[in-house]
């Protein structure tokens, strides 16, 4: 009795390390190299939200690479400097919730104070994560018909999901989904990255269905064949 009450201990301490790390916000991560491929460390990295002007700095490491992590979603400016190069610019990266994009710099030779504003867009495709995703944006949360108006219902948009079979456990308990063939047992639903999964049921609790949101995603997790529904209220 002794070691299983233990091991219970041991669950409750591990599992919140492991829903803080998906949540509501994202990150931008890149590399930065010289005209030649070289990496370029110890650079300065801003990253500035373009609508509320609040700004983070890191550097990069000697292998050129920086992440900033815990960013809320939107549009950014990064911006990437460092003594002998001109000041590279990113502009409009656009961040999801629980995304990682990425913005890589080349830095060009000349003084500080010139300023090269990088067109490149940065890429769709996220190579630094093997999640799979997608998200449902705002304009799809405020005009798509909503039934129950419940959020849960735009975890159907994504590819693989569908409604319980008639039947099953949870078919009668609402909230529930079947991704990519898997029991609705397997879902893992989180509200401003904490769990709000019942024990038993795998559902989420409370059901909001009044609260507004700016936008949700769905994560599809192939390996554990578990799907993880992150969702973001709007504060009124």
């Amino acid at each position: 009795m002794s070691h299983r009450f233990l091991l219970l201990i041991s669950l409750a301490l591990i599992l919140p390390a492991s829903v803080i790390a998906t949540g509501h916000t994202g990150s931008i991560t890149g590399t930065l190299t010289d005209p030649t491929g070289a990496v370029v460390p110890n650079a300065l990295v801003t990253v500035t939200n373009q609508e509320t002007n609040a700004i983070r700095e890191t550097r990069s490491n000697d292998d050129g690479d920086y992440t900033v992590a815990l960013l809320p979603p939107g549009h950014y400016r990064v911006t990437a400097e460092k003594q002998g190069f001109r000041r590279s610019i990113y502009n409009d990266v656009i961040l999801d919730v629980d995304q990682t994009a990425r913005a890589d710099f080349s830095l060009q030779v000349g003084v500080l104070n010139e300023e090269l504003t990088v067109t490149d867009t940065p890429p769709l495709v996220q190579t630094d994560t093997s999640t799979m995703g997608q998200v449902v944006n705002g304009r799809e949360v405020r005009e798509l018909p909503l039934n129950e108006r419940n959020f849960l219902s735009f975890g159907l948009l994504v590819p693989g999901s569908q409604l319980p079979v008639e039947g099953s456990q949870n078919s009668t308990q609402g909230g529930s989904l079947s991704v990519n063939g898997a029991r609705e047992q397997s879902n893992n639903f989180l509200l401003e990255a904490w769990t709000t999964t019942t024990p038993t049921l795998t559902s989420t609790w409370p059901c909001l269905p009044s609260t507004p949101f700016r936008n949700s995603r769905c994560n599809r997790a192939i390996t554990r064949r578990s799907s993880a529904a992150v969702a973001e209220p709007r504060s009124t």
